[in-house]
């Protein structure tokens, strides 16, 4: 065992122990001397001079020779063994302190780059919930996409089903067959028809259709056979009617215009040459313009009365007027194409409402199950429509076939539109797959480096530092630092130090933590003492 200072004195006592021991072998061997005593009781002389000699030798080669020199030498030997183990002991002493130290610092830069890449799977989360917004907003704008071709869808059946009511209507498809104009009535209904105006105008024209059909009945009563003699009677009447009828006085500029270019321009002049005849020709003659006259009238607003009265009807039901102003294709559309092609649009509208029902309830759809879908639902009803419109060979140009025309053209935009939300669906969930990759490498990481930090604060906790150093009066504390709080009291020994950056504050942030970067460690060992600080701005008052 190696001396220490304590145990010198017992050290020493040992070494001189031991050579008394030694001596004390020599005197009993130099001491049993053979021959001493005569045999008569008497001391041989001469042997007891040589015996005195040897003793006395002994004690001079014993303690200057050889006793003194090896006790000088060990005790000696003894005093640098214990001067070298007492430096060795303080050379100990400063490589734990530092060795605390570096693993107070390895503790606080654990700390650190925990911290930091927890701020950093902050980032990456944020970025993935974005990324998520960013797919739910894609998954509502394919929803809004959906629903705004269904309306397109639904107003381009209701006008095939307006095709269809015109088509059935018999009364309409008759007039359209005659060589009567239609044009005037129809584009005087279109401007004129819509709002409150069209409203006050439907019921004038109602009066006014009343009107006309109890003087076409006066024509119808005047032409019956024996009609020579009611002719005579009833003509001054009959013309103050025609010329009331014709003229429309009493209704709006709107509908007496219309009534004078479609009939009231001829009823005028054909009373007022009635009115000619009546003066300067004979009765017979007279009858018989006037049987023409009433005939013809009476043919003519029946005609109009018909017109108008399908005009008020269709008006009441909703009919757009522009679709009217088509009337002459309407007879190229034969044969049930128009309620074909509209049953067509019914059932591509349940499809897109169902698909926008899927969208709503499945928002996670991939970009494969989106296209899939789009093919089951608009591409196979876009080509199914183009085929049957194709087949219903609609003279072009006409305003109806530009209505189809747009549609086509907004189911190609409609299709652009999902192919470009696709796209930015497979980019958001390819960078999704990405951006989790790099937070579950982050969390690993962090794990790791936590691990690291607990293994490290372990090594420095009490508990341990007692048991692994028992004979050394080892201790470490540490002040946890948080940003937004005062410096701890017994941390301010460090601001003296320079250790700390300072920054100019109000007094209130006085002594306040404005940026860390770890906690502040106090060590000591037997006397020793060292303080561990990371990087700190405290605020200091002006």
């Amino acid at each position: 065992m190696e001396p220490e200072l304590s145990n010198l004195k017992e050290a020493c006592q040992a070494v001189l122990n031991s050579l008394l021991g030694q001596l004390r072998n020599e005197i009993e061997e130099l001491t049993s001397v053979q021959n001493l005593f005569l045999p008569s009781g008497t001391v041989d002389i001469e042997v007891l001079e040589d015996y005195l000699y040897h003793v006395n030798s002994f004690y001079y080669r014993t303690f200057d020779q050889k006793m003194i020199p090896v006790y000088i030498e060990k005790v000696n030997r003894m005093m640098a063994e214990i001067y070298r183990v007492s430096r060795q002991g303080e050379q100990v002493k400063n490589d734990l302190v530092s060795n605390l130290v570096r693993c107070a610092g390895l503790s606080n830069l654990l700390k650190h780059f925990t911290q930091v890449l927890s701020d950093l799977e902050q980032v990456i989360q944020q970025e993935l919930k974005a990324l998520t917004d960013n797919r739910m907003r894609v998954n509502r704008q394919l929803i809004e996409v959906v629903e705004d071709l269904t309306s397109e869808i639904r107003s381009l059946e209701q006008q095939f089903n307006i095709v269809e009511k015109i088509q059935r209507d018999a009364e309409w498809a008759e007039l359209i067959k005659s060589d009567v104009n239609l044009l005037p009535a129809v584009c005087w209904w279109e401007e004129g028809w819509t709002g409150e105006p069209g409203a006050r105008i439907r019921d004038e024209l109602g009066r006014w259709l009343g009107q006309a059909e109890t003087f076409v009945q006066m024509l119808e009563d005047v032409a019956a056979p024996p009609r020579e003699s009611r002719l005579g009677d009833s003509w001054p009447g009959l013309l103050e009617k025609a010329l009331a009828l014709g003229r429309a006085l009493e209704f709006s500029s709107s509908l007496r215009n219309l009534i004078r270019e479609t009939i009231g321009a001829w009823l005028e002049f054909e009373a007022e040459r009635l009115g000619f005849y009546q003066r300067q020709v004979s009765s017979n003659k007279m009858a018989e313009h006037t049987a023409r006259f009433a005939e013809e009238a009476r043919h003519r607003l029946g005609q109009w009365v018909k017109i108008f009265r399908c005009l008020l009807r269709f008006s009441r039901e909703g009919l757009e007027p522009e679709m009217l102003s088509e009337f002459r294709w309407m007879r190229s559309l034969a044969g049930d194409y128009a309620g074909s092609i509209a049953r067509l649009l019914r059932e591509f509208q349940r499809e897109l409402e169902a698909l926008a029902d899927k969208l709503q309830r499945y928002p996670d759809l991939s970009p494969l199950e989106l296209e899939k879908l789009f093919e089951e639902t608009v591409y196979r009803y876009e080509q199914e429509l183009r085929e049957r419109w194709s087949r219903a060979n609609l003279p072009w140009p006409s305003r109806f076939g530009y209505r189809v025309e747009y549609t086509l053209e907004y189911l190609e935009l409609i299709d652009v539109k999902l192919r470009y939300h696709r796209e930015r669906l497979q980019m958001y969930l390819e960078a999704q797959g990405r951006y989790r990759e790099v937070a579950e490498g982050l969390r690993r990481c962090r794990q790791l480096f936590s691990g690291f930090g607990e293994d490290v604060d372990n090594l420095l906790s009490p508990r341990t530092l007692k048991r692994a150093w028992k004979d050394l009066p080892v201790e470490v504390r540490r002040y946890p630092i948080k940003v937004g709080e005062k410096l701890p009291p017994e941390c301010l020994p460090v601001l003296d130090k320079g250790y700390v950056e300072r920054k100019p504050v109000s007094e209130k942030e006085h002594l306040v933590v404005l940026e860390e970067k770890g906690d502040v460690f106090w060590i000591q060992v037997d006397g020793i003492e060292r303080w561990e600080v990371p990087y700190l701005v405290v605020g200091m008052k002006r």
